[in-house]
């Protein structure tokens, strides 16, 4: 028998024991289940929003202060949709725990220099109220974005009625 002397299975030319098709691998381990992520906490999504309306009455800034009423409408109107929508709240996230910790985090920054004078104070109020309306577009986004789901939904909807209508012959095109 070719590769066997003397009772012993003599290795294929690469080393490895003839009949065995190479080195073991691990049996395959079942996909063990994600650990659930913590829920979403709106609780404080809604301190965000009050935070927003006490920061407007120190921003000195007008653009900021308006900026920042802005913001607080976007962040009441996102918690609302999505304590009556809970399926979207997965998409809120990252605004949850990284774009209002960060947002706060630089109003509290602009607050500690607002009274400092120098060019490196403007300059760090001036950067801050410029961000403070691009994260007005980004919160305006997401909430467009939680939106769209439902629009899409409804879209479906009326095609799909609009169609059994006239399937049944119930709209003015099918009708005698």
């Amino acid at each position: 028998m070719a590769g066997r002397q003397n009772g012993y299975t003599l290795p294929d030319r690469r080393g490895l024991p003839r009949g065995t098709g190479g080195p073991r691998r691990p049996a395959p381990q079942p996909e063990q289940e994600a650990a659930p992520e913590t829920p979403l906490n709106l609780e404080t999504a809604r301190r965000f929003a009050k935070v927003l309306e006490q920061e407007q009455q120190l921003m000195q800034d007008a653009q900021g202060a308006e900026e920042l009423a802005h913001m607080q409408k976007t962040t009441e109107a996102i918690c609302d949709w999505l304590e009556t929508h809970p399926e979207s709240l997965p998409k809120a996230r990252r605004f949850a725990e990284y774009y209002i910790p960060t947002t706060l985090k630089l109003l509290h920054t602009y607050n500690d220099v607002q009274g400092q004078k120098g060019d490196n104070a403007e300059s760090i109020r001036r950067d801050i109220a410029g961000i403070l309306h691009t994260l007005n577009q980004a919160y305006s986004n997401l909430y467009d974005n939680l939106l769209s789901d439902v629009a899409l939904d409804v879209s479906s909807e009326i095609a799909a009625l609009q169609g059994m209508l006239a399937n049944d012959g119930l709209t003015g095109e099918g009708l005698q």
